[in-house]
């Protein structure tokens, strides 16, 4: 059934709200293990992906927030078709909170936080480095397999075991990886730049700065090996 189907049997704002939830929550529910095209993920790629988790989540939680505020405040204004006004505000409400939600995820920097004390701050710059790190080397291990396996997928395509679209499929995964490790860098950049900022106030900080900053490197030539491999992949 499409939006406009729904629309035309006049969904209460109740059903039109639930509708639009249901759909931002369906990505949470999805089995971990497994990527694009249903393709098992490793341990490191699956080591990526819950990195990642937290910072979605809070996108999430901020998504759903702005999807009850749009959806009432439409049904209020709306004259007519409440349930109809109720789901278009409701997508508009999940845009700006889903801007709000990444906003809040930005503000989950421990080392940020004036009314925490100086070794507080210290401590949670450590645990930022000590993950974007871990990241950067499972970063690392998954562009390797990757790469192994591209290999391997172009012997048989040259070979004429598999076919071009064939071995694109096996690929959507990898490229999910690639784009994650992108995110994961320019995290990493942010986070370093809020870093030198907070020093400032706790020099004692800057301790950190070079492990995040060699986090970002890190992650930066893992997705370049990674993207330049992808590219012998035939595109037709």
């Amino acid at each position: 059934m499409t939006v406009f189907a729904v629309a035309r049997r006049k969904p209460t704002l109740k059903s039109a709200a639930a509708l639009l939830s249901l759909s931002l929550l369906l990505p949470a529910c999805q089995n971990p293990n497994v990527g694009a095209g249903g393709q098992p993920l490793t341990a490191e790629q699956q080591a990526m992906r819950q990195q990642s988790q937290r910072w979605n989540q809070t996108a999430a939680t901020g998504a759903l927030a702005g999807a009850a505020m749009g959806a009432a405040g439409a049904a209020a204004f709306g004259r007519g078709n409440t349930g109809q006004n109720a789901l278009i505000g409701a997508g508009i409400g999940a845009l700006v909170g889903l801007a709000a939600g990444m906003a809040v995820a930005e503000r989950n920097l421990g080392f940020e936080k004036r009314e925490a004390s100086a070794s507080q701050r210290i401590q949670s710059a450590q645990q930022v480095a000590s993950n974007l790190n871990n990241t950067a080397a499972a970063s690392e291990q998954v562009a390797k397999q990757n790469q192994q396996r591209l290999a391997r997928l172009d012997q048989q395509y040259r070979a004429g075991q598999i076919s071009a679209a064939q071995y694109r499929s096996q690929t959507e995964t990898m490229r999910q990886d690639a784009e994650l490790m992108r995110k994961t860098a320019g995290e990493a950049r942010d986070a370093r730049q809020r870093l030198v900022a907070s020093a400032r106030e706790v020099p004692q900080l800057m301790n950190e700065e070079a492990k995040i900053d060699q986090a970002q490197r890190r992650l930066e030539a893992a997705a370049d090996d990674l993207e330049s491999a992808l590219r012998r992949v035939p595109t037709g």
